[in-house]
């Protein structure tokens, strides 16, 4: 049985998102164009416009599929100790923005958020981050592994802040900035000096 319309303009979609991210990544954000993105997809240029309004609509829509997938991942590890989940989360963040992303597509993606925003009510990205972190630090209060006067909002705000500063770093350095290594260092900070206070032995 055949694909139906739906199926496969979904398909169709998700390969102009995949030939964009790694084109981008590859080669930088002006140096794509959308003739290059609908080529690498054997399409017209003229089908680009089904799916997405411009480039830039492009990609916010790259950036929304892979960290909407967090909540997903957060949810396969639920039953893990709260450190165990923060450290997978902040290396699963890690590994999205350097190792899928990049520089090129990191750089016009701050450089998209950046401008004044027509959409007020919806959440920024950092304000995401916040929000999953403290998911995770919040179960782990009502677990018992942390102390109820654990800081949730203020821990959750400065690990959001650290993983968006790793990114600005890794793209200021032109991705020399060894962000894997930094993640394990973060991660035994994160245990060893912003939790250890509050874990209930």
């Amino acid at each position: 049985m055949g694909l139906t319309r739906k199926e496969q303009a979904a398909r169709s979609r998700q390969k102009l998102l995949d030939a964009a991210c790694e084109l981008i990544r590859k080669n930088g954000y002006d140096a794509t164009s959308i003739s290059d993105i609908t080529q690498a997809c054997g399409m017209s240029p003229g089908n680009f416009y089904n799916y997405f309004k411009s480039k830039e609509d492009l990609i916010l829509a790259i950036e929304r599929e892979p960290y909407d997938s967090f909540f997903d991942e957060l949810e396969k590890i639920s039953d893990q100790a709260t450190i165990n989940q923060l450290c997978n989360y902040i290396k699963y963040y890690v590994d999205i923005a350097v190792n899928k992303f990049g520089v090129g597509y990191n750089r016009q993606w701050y450089a998209q958020h950046m401008r004044p925003r027509e959409d007020l009510e919806k959440p920024t990205k950092l304000e995401i981050t916040i929000n999953e972190c403290r998911q995770i630090l919040t179960h782990g209060v009502q677990s018992g592994e942390l102390a109820h006067n654990t800081p949730v909002e203020d821990l959750s705000e400065y690990i959001a802040f650290e993983l968006h500063g790793m990114n600005i770093c890794h793209i200021m350095s032109e991705g020399t900035f060894d962000a894997m290594a930094w993640t394990d260092k973060y991660c035994a900070y994160v245990e060893n000096v912003m939790l250890k206070p509050y874990f209930v032995h």
